[in-house]
């Protein structure tokens, strides 16, 4: 009996053992199963387990992945040229007349003249590490003084080395070494529809920062003449035409493709109000170029002198002169010192093409003509006395502008490179 109680007793303990050992399996398979879940299967068993809530993350991308669909070939252009684009600011001198509303006009001419000291404000590209800056002749034009802002805050004062109002471009420097530059692209080879990308400082430091705005469009045109009433004084031509909106203050500063190429200079806008309505306008880099290499060889930009003065060729003419239409351009003068005479050009030769390209009349030669530089050579055919004859036209540099003053006035709209014309509706970006 003794031994038959005292096995009932053992026998009572082993479910007591038995649950112990199974709560310490189950835990232990719980751990495990923790642990396995952090390999690549367990990633996923959590996400079906929690099923997440962003667009991104049911398209199964990680932050890794987002980040990197947000660097795209714009962020990248920027980065590349932003750190080279710099704020302009000039201070110059402006008379005016503080005269009461309710005066007469009788008396404003005689009122006396105030001066002011007033800033203005721009944009500007550096293309070199030792300070060259290219900006905008608008924007330094009368500037008594020029300072420059880069991107890290740090202010210099600039001098001009040259500059070009026919192309309204202007070269500055800045005593530093080792900045941060951009290099010039080709503007010739653009393609319309393809991205545009303008950096500047729009209003310049009513924005309280130094760094520069990036707007983003697309090359809508290029070859462009921006043109309007004869009143007006300067015209702008064989420009690129962007939508990317340019505001005031942008002028001077770059415009970009997508691979972080500067394609033009920022220089104009169509606005009623003087902001972007999305048709803004850029200098060509290329002859940005040019001018730049013109004013450090040269100390200025040579004009070129073709020693001829030409008009259209209206029905009245035709008709007068008995000639089989009205395209061409008709040679009105011709000076005995200059290319045209040497070539074999005669006062009323008819131009019929320049460089193998039919002309419509001076417009269009204006168009030609004007990307032309000293010592390149015009292919013109003429026509004189119903015969057709093929000369070579080499261009000089006009040496004496005083002398050519009755050449100038007659030969602008032929070689468009006097100040154009432009309307109220045309404004100078900065």
């Amino acid at each position: 009996m003794f031994e038959q109680e005292s096995g009932i007793k053992r026998l009572g303990f082993l479910p007591y053992i038995f649950g112990a050992l199974t709560g310490v399996s189950v835990a232990l398979v719980i751990v495990a199963a923790l642990v396995f879940t952090r390999g690549p299967g367990g990633a996923e068993a959590q996400r079906k387990l929690n099923p997440p809530n962003t667009v991104g993350a049911v398209a199964g991308y990680t932050t890794s992945s987002v980040d990197a669909s947000r660097r795209n070939a714009i962020v990248n252009a920027t980065e590349m040229v932003a750190p080279a684009v710099v704020n302009v600011t000039v201070v110059r001198t402006e008379t005016y007349r503080s005269i009461p509303w309710f005066w007469d006009d009788l008396f404003r001419r005689n009122w006396p003249v105030k001066r002011r000291k007033v800033g203005s404000y721009g944009s500007g590209l550096i293309i070199r590490r030792d300070g060259y800056i290219v900006t905008n002749e608008h924007v330094i034009s009368r500037a008594e003084d020029t300072w420059v802002t880069l991107e890290t805050g740090e202010t210099m004062k600039a001098s001009l080395v040259g500059k070009a109002a026919d192309y309204d471009l202007a070269l500055l420097k800045v005593e530093a070494e080792d900045l941060p530059f951009a290099e010039m692209g080709d503007s010739d080879d653009i393609m319309v529809g393809e991205w545009a990308i303008a950096i500047g400082s729009p209003f310049g430091h009513l924005l309280a920062d130094a760094h520069p705005t990036v707007t983003v469009g697309v090359v809508s045109a290029f070859h462009r003449d921006v043109k309007a009433e004869v009143s007006n004084q300067r015209i702008l031509k064989d420009l690129i035409q962007t939508d990317a909106a340019i505001n005031p203050g942008n002028s001077g500063g770059p415009l970009i493709n997508s691979d972080g190429e500067v394609i033009g200079i920022n220089t104009a806008i169509f606005s009623r109000g003087g902001g972007s309505e999305g048709i803004g306008f850029a200098i060509p880099i290329n002859r940005v170029r040019w001018v730049v290499d013109e004013i450090l060889t040269y100390g200025r930009v040579r004009v070129v002198y073709m020693g001829m003065t030409g008009i259209d060729i209206t029905p009245d003419i035709a008709a007068a002169m008995d000639l089989p239409h009205t395209e061409g351009v008709l040679v009105r003068a011709i000076y005995d010192d200059g290319p045209a005479y040497r070539a074999g050009v005669r006062a009323g030769d008819l131009l019929i093409s320049i460089d193998g390209i039919p002309l419509r009349g001076i417009e269009h030669a204006n168009q030609i003509v004007f990307p032309a530089r000293v010592g390149d050579d015009l292919d013109i055919v003429i026509q004189r006395k119903g015969k057709q004859k093929r000369v070579t036209l080499v261009l000089e540099e006009r040496r004496n502008r005083v002398r050519h003053v009755l050449f100038v006035r007659l030969e602008l709209r032929l070689v468009s490179l006097q100040a154009p014309f432009f309307s109220p509706d045309y404004h100078l970006a900065s």
